[in-house]
């Protein structure tokens, strides 16, 4: 049987797009997360079988035989399938294993029959596509609920392009069952469905790596490297906003600035390695005392900041004084010992008149109180003026 050229071009075109993009693939930056490095290597596997698939579509153009159209479709299935379970990766959950392997046992097999004893193409086409559309069905469930998803135009392309190669897939089916004369149609379908799937998902995968470079380069440059919490320039950022929303909205904000006592002992006595450990274990403390909307910050060598919006300054004290009892009950083990640390605390609220660096300063102010006064205590200001300890002030919540 001799080669329909037009075919073995659109065919050999496709192998080339798809084989180029699972080289870019393979070779940009990935995550170094577990889901991202999941990601990847799904995505990877699924564009690396659907390049072998098209492979033996070339062969299958110059030589039809059953043996290539078994593999064909049994590769091509296989892909699918991984690249179905990208989506759920991306959204920071771990993929329905079981029913994805099942789904491919299934598949394969019911696959395999309809080719093996010639049955209809019709009938492969149907089963071909549910089977693809299912599979589509499921990659869809996660990124309903992913507002990560959603903000990444890669993602969205990836969740398009399933959908759109899907009722092309599907148009195959309904030229299969109403029209006799189909079969130049189906196959131009599949080469453009091919063509389309392996160009869309391969494009918006690269667009979702920019996008996850650029927000890890952001969040490098808004983030303490040694222990994870905001910088100066990220706290700033996020406490505008939260004190403008404060302004319009006319809800409480305190500031609690904390600070180490003595820690330029610890790095002295214990060496800087004891030192970063326990500034480590520090800022755990203040995060496992804290809800998601609070925020903090390392500002210095030793010296944190948080802002706690809806908070009165009355709470904000009994927040700074667990995180101090905390601290005080924290012993680390160094080879030259057990070390404990202890913290001091500055206390202000935010009255809606000031700005941000004066807050911080009658913050700074009450820290200075609580230095100046013996240390380990929780001290509060009011204007930054009179600093006064947090514990003998009667508030009430």
């Amino acid at each position: 049987m001799e080669a329909n050229p037009s075919y073995l071009l659109l065919v050999a075109c496709v192998f080339a797009i798809n084989t180029t993009l699972t080289l870019f693939i393979a070779f940009i930056p990935k995550g170094h997360t577990p889901y991202s490095q999941h990601a990847s290597n799904s995505v990877l596997m699924g564009f690396i079988l659907f390049s072998l698939a098209w492979l033996c579509m070339i062969y299958y153009t110059i030589a039809p035989s059953l043996s290539l159209t078994v593999a064909t479709n049994v590769l091509g299935m296989s892909a699918y399938a991984l690249l179905c379970a990208y989506p759920w990766y991306r959204c920071q959950k771990s993929p329905p294993i079981l029913l994805f392997s099942g789904l491919w046992v299934l598949g394969c097999g019911v696959m395999i029959w309809l080719v093996s004893n010639n049955v209809a193409l019709a009938s492969r086409l149907h089963a071909f596509n549910s089977l693809m559309l299912t599979f589509t069905v499921i990659a869809s469930i996660p990124t309903l609920r992913s507002k990560q998803y959603r903000r990444n135009m890669g993602d969205q392309l990836y969740f398009m392009t399933l959908w759109i190669n899907s009722l092309i897939f599907s148009s195959r089916s309904l030229a299969a069952a109403f029209y006799e004369d189909s079969e130049s149609f189906i196959t131009y379908a599949s080469y453009v469905g091919s063509a389309l799937l392996s160009a869309g998902l391969g494009g918006s995968i690269l667009i979702s790596f920019l996008f996850d470079i650029r927000n890890d380069l952001f969040k490098q440059s808004v983030s303490d490297s040694m222990t994870g919490l905001l910088n100066r320039r990220g706290f700033v950022a996020d406490s505008e906003k939260v004190l403008s929303a404060s302004n319009r909205h006319h809800y409480p904000v305190s500031v609690v600035i904390c600070d180490l006592d003595l820690f330029k002992n610890v790095n002295d006595n214990f060496g800087h390695q004891v030192g970063d450990q326990a500034l480590k274990a520090f800022s755990k403390i203040i995060t496992d005392n804290l809800r998601n909307e609070d925020i903090a910050a390392r500002i210095g060598g030793e010296e944190f900041i948080i802002i706690l919006p809806h908070t009165r300054g009355e709470v904000a004290i009994k927040v700074a004084e667990r995180i101090r009892q905390k601290t005080e009950q924290m012993s680390l083990d160094t080879v030259s010992g057990p070390l404990t640390l202890t913290a001091s605390f500055g206390v202000t609220q935010f009255n809606h008149i000031i700005d941000l660096d004066t807050l911080i300063r009658y913050a700074d102010s009450a820290l200075y109180g609580a230095k100046n006064n013996g240390r380990n205590q929780v001290y509060y200001s009011v204007d930054g003026e009179n600093a006064s300890p947090a514990l003998s002030i009667n508030h009430t919540e």
